[in-house]
C-alpha cells in the first residue's frame, strides 16, 4: 500500500472508531438532590440542567444489543419547552431510571 492508502485507512479508523468512543467518553450525566445535569462534547461543550421538580416521567428502552452490553436509552419528560429529553448509551439504564425516580419523589415530598 502506498502512503495515501494508509492515510485514508487511518482517517477512516479515527472517524468511525476513535471519534465516537471519545465523544461517548466525554458525555456525563450527574444526578444531585436538586437537578440532573448533562454535559457533552469534545471540541465544543454543551450542557443542560433539569431541576428534579420539573421532571414528570422517567422511562427507559433497551434493545437486544443494549441488554448485552448493559446500556440503554433514558427518556425524561420534563415540564419544559423541549418536552421529552432522550439520553442514549446510558450504562445500567434500569438502575439509573429507578434512582432518578427516587430522587424526584423525594424532592416532591411523596
Amino acid at each position: 500500500m502506498d502512503a495515501a492508502a494508509w492515510a485514508a485507512c487511518v482517517v477512516v479508523v479515527a472517524v468511525f472508531g476513535d471519534w465516537p468512543l471519545l465523544a461517548w467518553s466525554r458525555r456525563t450525566y450527574t444526578l444531585t438532590t436538586e437537578r440532573l445535569a448533562t454535559r457533552a462534547g469534545v471540541l465544543r461543550r454543551s450542557g443542560r440542567d433539569i431541576p428534579l421538580t420539573r421532571i414528570n416521567d422517567v422511562a427507559f428502552e433497551q434493545g437486544i444489543v443494549d441488554r448485552l452490553v448493559g446500556a440503554g436509552t433514558l427518556k425524561i419528560s420534563a415540564a419544559s419547552e423541549q418536552g421529552t429529553l432522550t439520553f442514549v448509551d446510558i450504562p445500567h439504564v434500569h438502575q439509573t431510571s429507578l434512582r432518578i425516580n427516587e430522587q424526584v419523589r423525594a424532592v416532591q415530598g411523596r
